[in-house]
């Protein structure tokens, strides 16, 4: 019999997984206790296999089981179409309450997003890149994100603008 190895072991950067959620037909889905001082920096996989209307996924911060719902989420996004329809949109918030993950209006969609030092006091910054789309279009996006206050996280909040979603979140720590 062979036995498994770790591969991450030795590798600066390997990822190690600390969670996976799986949720369905929700309008909300809560992670907490993820974000510690055992890693620096997050990665986050979001897979969208359902939704029930048109709308944006969007997340929020959390601490100790509690959202954060203060005006102080600054992000930027450049969208590009699929349909020949042309050119690069770009979306972006000052001062507000969530950001933007994907901007999908079908399933399935989602993205992997990285998460900057959510655990230490300070502002917390976030890339990311997604693909979705609607009936007739499918959108890739690129994007960044700042919390602006000195605020420690140890989890998040995946909601749905409007309706239901149904999915898989799978979240890695930076292997110091």
């Amino acid at each position: 019999m062979t036995k498994a190895r770790d591969l991450s072991v030795g590798i600066p950067n390997g990822l190690v997984l600390i969670n996976t959620t799986t949720f369905s037909a929700v309008s909300t889905q809560s992670i907490n206790d993820v974000f510690t001082s055992t890693y620096a920096n997050y990665k986050i996989d979001l897979t969208i296999t359902a939704k029930s209307t048109n709308g944006a996924v969007n997340l929020r911060y959390r601490v100790g089981g509690v959202d954060n719902s203060t005006s102080n989420y600054y992000f930027g996004t450049s969208v590009v179409r699929s349909n020949g329809a042309g050119g690069v949109l770009s979306d972006y918030a000052n001062g507000g309450t969530v950001f933007a993950m994907t901007y999908s209006n079908v399933a399935p969609c989602g993205g992997t997003y990285q998460i900057y030092s959510p655990q230490l006091a300070g502002n917390t910054l976030a890339t990311w890149q997604g693909m979705g789309g609607d009936a007739s279009t499918y959108y890739s996006t690129a994007g960044g994100c700042q919390f602006a206050a000195n605020t420690v996280f140890d989890g998040f909040t995946v909601s749905a603008a409007t309706g239901t979603i149904t999915g898989t979140i799978s979240i890695y720590g930076y292997r110091k």
